[in-house]
């Protein structure tokens, strides 16, 4: 007659409470840095979807032979893209005209939640202070220092400058139009220890 051996080895209640001790001290440490790491990333991806966004005005307006601009609507939190000024061939406001709208983005929720057009209280402009320490920019209350809140682009790729500051409260960006006709656009980041804009 065949004995069957059982393996009665496994784990003990005292071993799975020491497991389930450590994984609760662990997470204890972990989860204040997972909201911090959050917050980071979703304004990171704020400011490169911004950017990504007027990178894509710029190519419609070349790729179309005619204006286009990127419109922003900071008290609703939101921007678009214009790919023609429609018939009367002139920017309209946000929502009367017969502007063409290709895409619209909204901070209000989703990703983006908690990310606002604005800055944290003791941010300088972009530009930053002259060599006396002044202001060269002053930061305009709605946080869209673009003419009319239009980043508007020429068909040969140009586009008038400005800066638009976004911020979730902890940290502030800010995607800068460069202060020239050649419409550079750049990523910057204020750094609240050294009190200055950095690019991340």
């Amino acid at each position: 007659m065949l004995r069957r051996i059982y393996n009665r080895s496994g784990i003990s209640s005292l071993e799975l409470a020491v497991v389930l001790a450590l994984i609760a001290i662990m997470a204890t440490f972990t989860i204040p840095y997972l909201g911090s790491w959050l917050r980071h990333y979703r304004i990171v991806g704020a400011a490169r979807e911004l950017t990504s966004t007027m990178q894509d005005a710029r190519l419609t307006a070349v790729k179309n032979n005619m204006d286009s601009c990127v419109e922003f609507d900071p008290a609703n939190n939101r921007y678009c893209i214009k790919s023609s000024k429609g018939a009367n061939a002139t920017w309209d406001a946000w929502s009367s005209g017969d502007d063409i709208i290709d895409k619209t983005i909204s901070f209000s929720g989703g990703s983006y939640k908690n990310i606002v057009f604005g800055k944290q209280t003791n941010n300088t402009p972009v530009g930053g202070p002259d060599s006396n320490g002044n202001p060269t920019l002053a930061i305009p209350a709605d946080s869209v220092s673009f003419n009319n809140n239009r980043c508007e682009f020429n068909p040969n790729g140009t586009s008038n400058a400005g800066v638009a500051y976004i911020t979730n409260t902890h940290e502030t960006y800010s995607v800068k139009l460069g202060y020239s006709i050649t419409g550079h656009i750049q990523i910057w980041h204020w750094n609240p220890v050294t009190s200055m804009w950095d690019r991340p």
